[in-house]
């Protein structure tokens, strides 16, 4: 049975997405799972629904246009039925992206609707189920703070809360807090904010991420603060106009502390994420993947893998400060025509990819074909391995690295302890030497009273020894 005839079954029909807060009410719900889904649109009649009602609303993937009908399709994809396909690829660049998929293929999800028994009488949702104060989503806490403030009024509201004013990085969460807010009904302040009129952007929490929801090219110079609208949409204005809310979220772990000097100091620059070093010194770079790999080895390390979506993350954020000048870089993958799979060079299976919309046909691949990094993108792509481009070395951090360099000087932990043992030693000494002092100190006076008979002994009285003990007064300074 299709998607399309069991949705007929239960009295529906895929589904038709009429808005942005309808569009954002499925992709949350996506959240977890690695299946796109079919939606209600063939390319027969891509002006309209399968249920009839026009496409007034789409949200088309910019990287398969090619797909789209209304762009120039080759004879064989015209003779064959395309239907539409809403995808879940974590990446923020897919997240919720339409694209056109063969009808006939199997291994997709799918999305019914139907309309609502209207029978009853009719109830104002937004009253029936009122939108909590704590909310939570995906691996993630919010707090609604309902309150008329300034942007900087938001932030110490959320501190008050134990939470932080919002930073949004993924296409889920940005989705889930659109219907969030449409059912709130008014805009409320996020953690974002400029100090350089509109030309960057940080979010207060201090997290790092490129991933942006603006309403519009020139949302982001009205301000120098940031708040949602009940589109979920970005838009920047005074910080200090007030607005009826925020949106806070409570922090999930503690950032660890990471020692400054953990990376091992070789010809190439290194910056640690995580148990990693990454060297981005080669980035520009123009040099053929079996190059880069020997350049990579020579330095210790080796060329670049990616192993979960927050290694991902992190290096498109360190990518993304070269702009344009990085398009691509290699990765330490190849193509392996013997099972037809893509492998990390050290013969692991890629666990963590990234093809974007669909994966490449793998029966249909020429021989040495290697993988590179798109971006900013952050996709995968098949390229031959004789191509030139940039590459990161990757390796393990060493907690050890500031002890095997003696000409750097001892390590700052190693310090205390010596100073500490040498008191010991030293006061250890000190007992014994007037331990041994007043036992003998009368054997010695006599000895000097036996030579000198015409002298007599003095009389010595005990001298009581007075420690006078400083004790500094630390001070606390504030951080």
């Amino acid at each position: 049975m299709g998607a399309q005839d069991f949705c007929i079954e239960t009295g529906g029909t895929l589904v038709a997405i009429e808005s942005e807060v309808e569009q954002a009410f499925i992709t949350m719900n996506l959240f977890g799972h690695n299946t796109n889904v079919w939606i209600g649109l063939q390319n027969n009649d891509y002006e309209k629904w399968l249920n009839g009602k026009p496409v007034t609303y789409s949200n088309w993937s910019p990287f398969d246009v090619i797909n789209i009908p209304s762009h120039n399709t080759t004879e064989v994809q015209k003779d064959i039925p395309l239907c539409a396909l809403l995808s879940s690829n974590p990446n923020f660049h897919f997240t919720g992206k339409w694209y056109f998929e063969d009808c006939g293929k199997e291994g997709y999800g799918f999305v019914c609707e139907k309309m609502q028994d209207t029978s009853g009488h009719h109830v104002n949702t937004s009253d029936m189920y009122p939108i909590p104060n704590t909310l939570e989503y995906g691996n993630r806490t919010y707090k609604i703070i309902k309150a008329n403030m300034t942007w900087y009024a938001a932030i110490k509201a959320c501190l008050m809360h134990g939470a932080e004013l919002v930073s949004i990085t993924d296409q889920y969460h940005q989705s889930f807090l659109t219907v969030v807010l449409n059912r709130l009904g008014h805009a409320h302040w996020i953690g974002l904010f400029t100090t350089d009129n509109g030309l960057h952007f940080d979010w207060s929490d201090g997290t790092k991420s490129s991933f942006t929801f603006w309403k519009d090219e020139e949302s982001s110079f009205f301000g120098d603060c940031v708040f949602a609208d009940i589109n979920g949409r970005w838009q920047s204005t005074a910080c200090e106009s007030f607005l009826q809310g925020a949106i806070c979220h409570v922090p999930t772990e503690t950032k660890p502390f990471e020692h400054p000097v953990l990376c091992s100091e070789t010809s190439i620059p290194w910056i640690k994420f995580k148990s990693n070093c990454y060297s981005f010194s080669t980035v520009l770079d123009s040099t053929s993947f079996e190059a880069a790999h020997e350049f990579c080895k020579k330095e210790g390390s080796n060329l670049l893998t990616i192993k979960d979506e927050a290694e991902n993350s992190f290096l498109l954020e360190e990518l993304f400060a070269f702009g344009s000048s990085v398009q691509m870089v290699w990765l330490n993958a190849q193509f392996d025509s013997n099972n037809e799979t893509i492998k990390w060079f050290d013969g692991t299976p890629t666990d963590q990819s990234n093809w974007g919309i669909r994966k490449p046909d793998m029966d249909h691949l020429q021989s040495h074909q290697c993988v590179a990094l798109k971006v900013p993108e952050g996709v995968w792509q098949l390229t031959p391995c004789e191509e030139k481009k940039g590459f990161i070395c990757k390796m393990e951090a060493d907690i050890h690295t500031v002890m095997e360099h003696p000409g750097k000087g001892p390590s700052h932990s190693i310090i205390p302890l010596a100073v500490a043992l040498i008191l010991i030693i030293i006061l250890v000494i000190i007992t014994l030497s007037f331990y041994i002092h007043k036992q003998n100190s009368g054997f010695f006076r006599r000895l000097a009273a036996f030579r000198n008979p015409y002298y007599p002994a003095t009389n010595f009285s005990t001298t009581h020894l007075e420690e006078n003990i400083l004790i500094s007064d630390l001070e606390k300074n504030d951080q």
